[in-house]
């Protein structure tokens, strides 16, 4: 609840609201009755003031606001209703309780309540929600609010009526239709005239109409309501659910990695492919005038040769001629490429072109051309903007703005017209030139190629997918193409913003697969033998290199880092290279040689130089690489950091997009394969394993889960032992793939299965699935599958408790303005470890009587010692202080805020919370874990 109503009298003074005071929608001449529901002179005659004028019912008497008795008298007090329909009497105790009695100063009806208002004290009133304290700290705050809103808003006498443009009457020959709003409106003015005529009559029941009259204002509520919210109102059509008006749902693929450079993809981090199909169904409001006056321009001539005149052409290619071209273009692809004809429909508008070879060519216009041409123009080149939501909405990184790249056909060229370079125009002479589209067996074969020949899906980079929860098998995003001047600018103005990257605890939204990790790791890792020392030659050739020079052609036909069809290998990326730590720019190492290897000094020129970032001369593991993103971000925004080293936002964006083509493009030159001697156990191991199985026999048949843990765990260990120097298990060594439950499960043994839903009772089968699984055993391995998916639907079940209970607590986070400071005595105590020191660079700590804050420069001399960390945990004020909540916040939204909702930027950890409950079935081996609980550490409370 707000925290306050509508005022019905001001808003009927302001809006100079006229009464309704009929029931009757029309006259005896069939025009909307004067006075009624449609009268023209109350809602207007004009459909702009039938969109906006108001009306309104006097209600002839004091009635409560629907709102507060529903949030509050229906819920304070269960028998309210028999006061208002006067079946019973009651009198106001002094204690301020509504008290049945039967006494002779008891009374009842609407009147009572009204006059005693002031009397009556809520918090004293019985109610049935203290078995929930959920419930009844809402209730607490609504009732806080209606007390501050005074007896004469919560009882109204007025109520509103909405423009008649929104309440719906359908009329024809034999029938009219009202809407439900309609009825419910001449149902409460019906009930407000009966009243009114029967006021005087002796035996009349005044305070069961008027109880009518309530509940049939709490139905025009809850229609409101219904139109509003819930499963099909308003909000979820409109901003949840999958609606598609003025936009298209596309399914969205994979895009090309083609470029020899690796950062200047055409589809990247801030433009999305959309196929030309979509473009032009969704954008004809900038295609229809261009295209139209582009043909009028051309210099047409009829069958005789005589140029038809411009009247003639405007008259030939008007509006209705442009919307079936594009018409025919998303609903045929067989058509696409037909061609446009002159006025006189006896022949083709014919156009030139240069093509990338400087040649200039003639041919028939078609209507992909004109379609592609000013696409590209006005909205590649014009920079608009599409929305793309992906469902559900968990938070901003499912509804991202991206611009736009025009996708056409699987082949492309560059050509020239009217002097705009279209470098990925449609190749549409591969096609008339390959068929002849008049001849009809030809045109039957050409619909076999064009078949498959346009690009029909949204193809995006996929940076995006972890933000919006995609990814690759069939997923859809809706797109909403942005008009305005005004919108694209926002929508820029994101693209702009750090929030359109990282979250609120900078942490990397736009991060790819597991693919792309271990081509990090695979290009920076050691080799495993045969490890030599590269002439310094190449490392003067890779740091004399600007990062965009660091190409596919760079690393294969100059460096020859791997055999091609004309040229031999020369060098290896793990190669050994010994580099004067002065030639590596920002570099914080104190030693005067730099070791590392090929690999990882061209990641460094790559990725790392343009974003002042010191060379990682180790392998790069996924955790290593998240940490230099998220140090990254605090380059671009952090106070804390030096002029000197601090990055931009589109330096960043650069880091990405070659992360992305790098990672991309090299996953299969580098990527480990999966071998044989990885999927099978060596004979010495399965000697080991049944040895150990014979020896714990007996509680291995009383299904002993710790004793079997103990032997795949030594198994395991000697599996990877003899794994060690298999280039290919750098799958392992990477920890982008484990030894757990996948490996496991194929080829050791499918270990101890649960057998019931409560996972207390386990089955232990000592066969992996390579061996084969016993007969005896299939029963029990064929019920961890029920059991799976028992989990499957319990597990986000108990998941989603916990979200929803996350979101309650956390939804009311606020963090006050900056610079407060609540000045409370109570600190956390904590040991700052080296791993999370980054984590804790913006925070404050106290010392002695002063607050601290952690710096890049400063946080050093605090590893590993205890400190008093300032908390939101121990803050004093209702929005969390400054000091509390540290710098990074306001670093990332802006200092000039009031204050910032942080709890509303917290839904995202409630879904993740259902997703890894949802995901706990695809793992049905026992884990076990040791609880350290010297970790917990309680508040400390400055005594001094």
């Amino acid at each position: 609840m707000k925290n306050d109503i509508l005022k019905m009298r001001d808003y009927i003074q302001r809006t100079k609201s006229k009464e309704i005071s009929s029931s009757s929608l029309f006259s005896a001449d069939g025009t909307p009755s004067s006075d009624g529901l449609l009268s023209g002179q109350i809602f207007g005659v004009t459909p702009d003031d039938r969109r906006n004028m108001t009306g309104y019912i006097d209600l002839k008497s004091k009635f409560i606001h629907p709102l507060v008795y529903l949030r509050i008298f229906k819920r304070s007090y269960k028998e309210i209703d028999t006061i208002i329909k006067g079946s019973a009497k009651y009198i106001i105790n002094n204690k301020g309780e509504l008290e049945r009695s039967d006494e002779a100063g008891a009374k009842t009806g609407l009147k009572f309540l009204y006059d005693n208002f002031d009397k009556l004290k809520f918090r004293n009133i019985n109610n049935d929600l203290d078995d929930d304290d959920d419930e009844l700290t809402i209730f607490k705050k609504d009732l806080r609010r209606v007390m501050k809103m005074g007896r004469d808003k919560i009882f109204i006498d007025k109520w509103i009526v909405i423009p008649a443009a929104f309440r719906d009457v359908s009329m024809n020959a034999s029938s009219m239709g009202i809407d439900e709003l309609n009825e419910l409106y001449k149902k409460l003015l019906n009930k407000i005239n009966l009243l009114e005529r029967n006021q005087d009559v002796a035996l009349f029941d005044s305070n069961y109409i008027k109880y009518q009259i309530e509940m049939t204002l709490v139905e025009i509520l809850n229609y409101f309501k219904g139109v509003m919210f819930g499963k099909y109102g308003l909000q979820r059509k409109r901003l949840l659910s999958r609606n598609v008006d003025y936009g298209t749902r596309i399914v969205i693929t994979a895009p090309s990695f083609d470029e020899d450079t690796f950062g200047k993809q055409r589809i990247n981090i801030d433009r999305s492919g959309m196929p030309l199909s979509a473009v032009s169904a969704n954008c004809q409001l900038f295609l229809i005038r261009r295209i139209s006056t582009y043909l009028s321009s051309l210099p047409i001539n009829d069958s005789s040769g005589k140029p038809f005149s411009l009247d003639d052409k405007e008259m030939y290619y008007n509006t209705q001629a442009i919307k079936d071209y594009i018409e025919i273009y998303g609903h045929s692809w067989g058509e696409r490429l037909k061609r446009i004809k002159t006025p006189d429909e006896n022949g083709y508008v014919q156009f030139t072109y240069i093509d990338s070879d400087g040649e200039t060519l003639t041919r028939d216009l078609t209507i992909t051309d004109v379609l592609y041409m000013f696409s590209y123009q006005e909205i590649e080149l014009g920079n608009k903007h599409t929305l793309i939501t992906r469902h559900p909405t968990m938070d901003t990184f499912n509804v991202i703005p991206n611009k736009i790249h025009v996708l056409s056909t699987v082949r492309t060229k560059t050509v020239t017209i009217d002097d705009v370079i279209y470098p990925y125009y449609p190749d549409i002479d591969y096609i008339m030139n390959k068929y002849n589209l008049d001849d009809v067996n030809d045109a039957i074969e050409a619909s076999k190629e064009l078949s498959g020949y346009f690009i029909e899906s949204e193809k995006m980079s996929n940076l995006q997918l972890a933000g919006m929860n995609g990814d690759l098998d069939g997923d859809k995003t809706i797109n909403r193409i942005l008009f305005s001047d005004e919108a694209n600018k926002e929508c820029e103005d994101h693209l702009n913003k750090v929030t359109s990257i990282f979250d609120l605890s900078m942490n990397n939204v736009k991060t790819l697969g597991k693919d792309a990790a271990q081509t990090l790791y695979s290009f920076t890792a050691y080799s495993k033998k045969n490890t030599k020392l590269a002439k310094s030659e190449i490392g003067d050739l890779i740091l004399s290199k600007k990062p965009d020079e660091i190409t596919v052609s760079f690393l294969f036909k100059e460096l020859r880092l791997a055999d091609t069809s004309k040229l031999k290998k020369l060098n290896d990326i793990h190669d050994i290279l010994e580099i004067p730590s002065a030639r590596i720019k920002y570099n914080d190492t104190k030693e005067s040689i730099t070791t590392c290897t090929i690999g990882q000094l061209i990641l460094y020129k790559l990725l790392l130089e343009d974003v002042k970032y010191p060379i990682i001369a180790e392998p790069w593991k996924p955790k290593r690489v998240d940490k230099m993103f998220n140090e990254c971000g605090t380059k671009i925004i952090s106070k804390t950091i030096p002029e000197e080293d601090k990055i931009t936002l589109d330096d960043f964006k650069q880091l990405l997009n070659r992360y992305e083509g790098f990672s991309m493009r090299m996953s299969s030159f580098i990527n480990p394969s999966i071998d044989s001697d990885l999927l099978v156990l060596s004979p010495k191991i399965i000697e080991r394993k049944a040895k150990l199985l014979a020896d714990n026999s007996e509680a291995i048949d009383n299904n002993d889960i710790q004793v079997y843990a103990d032997i795949e765990d030594e198994v395991l260990d000697m599996a990877k032992d003899a794994q060690s120097n298999n280039d290919n298990a750098e799958w392992f060594d990477s920890g982008i793939v484990g030894y757990g439950n996948e490996f496991k499960t194929m080829v050791l043994s499918m270990g101890a299965l649960p057998q019931d839903t409560s996972f207390d009772k386990f089955q232990i089968i000592s066969n992996s699935l390579a061996e084969g699984i016993p007969k005896e055993k299939l029963m029990y391995a064929a019920n961890s599958a029920t059991i799976g998916g028992y989990s499957r639907g319990k597990s986000p079940e108990e998941g989603g408790a916990i979200a929803k209970a996350t979101g309650y607590v956390c939804q009311g986070i606020k963090i006050g303005k900056y610079g407060t400071d609540c000045g409370t005595k109570n600190y956390v105590e904590m040991t700052m470890k080296p791993d999370h020191k980054d984590e804790y660079v913006g925070r404050y700590i106290v010392e002695g009587k002063e607050n601290v804050l952690l710096t890049d420069k400063n946080i050093g001399t605090y590893i590993n010692k205890t400190v008093l960390l300032r908390s939101p945990l121990t803050c004093k004020n209702p929005n969390i202080c400054n000091v509390c909540a540290g710098e990074l916040v306001y670093d990332i939204m802006g200092d000039d805020l009031p204050s910032i909702n942080y709890g509303m930027f917290l839904s995202k950890a409630s879904s993740e919370i259902v997703q890894k409950r949802l995901k706990l079935s695809h793992d049905s081996t026992v884990h076990f874990c040791k609880l350290d609980m010297n970790c917990v550490k309680e508040s400390h409370k400055d005594t001094r």
